[in-house]
């Protein structure tokens, strides 16, 4: 198993192919999110020695040597209480392993 490391950042930006109306929307959206499916992973926060889940929410990959890009609000548990809550990811292939917080961006998340 693999330890990736993470790194928080904003993700608002919203691709123009779903800012359309609804029905495109979700022919649009399915479509974009077919083309990134690789690279999204699922990012839980978890009660260290219980691998009870507190928190969930996704990530993308934006290098091949396992750096993830989040938001603060998805990794914040660990963030604020590093001796309680540990982090792992689960890519869409079912892999998974522990995560390493590098950096937050509070303010712009």
């Amino acid at each position: 198993m693999r330890a990736w490391k993470i790194m928080l950042l904003c993700t608002c930006l919203i691709p123009a192919a779903v800012q359309a109306a609804p029905a495109e929307h979700d022919s649009r959206a399915q479509a974009v999110f077919a083309s990134v499916k690789d690279t999204v992973v699922q990012i839980r926060t978890l009660l260290k020695g219980s691998q009870s889940q507190s928190s969930i929410g996704s990530g993308f990959y934006v290098s091949d040597d396992g750096l993830i890009i989040s938001n603060y609000h998805v990794v914040s548990g660990h963030a604020l209480e590093p001796k309680i809550y540990e982090m792992e990811y689960v890519a869409g292939n079912g892999e998974r392993g522990a995560l390493t917080l590098l950096a937050i961006d509070v303010v712009h998340d």
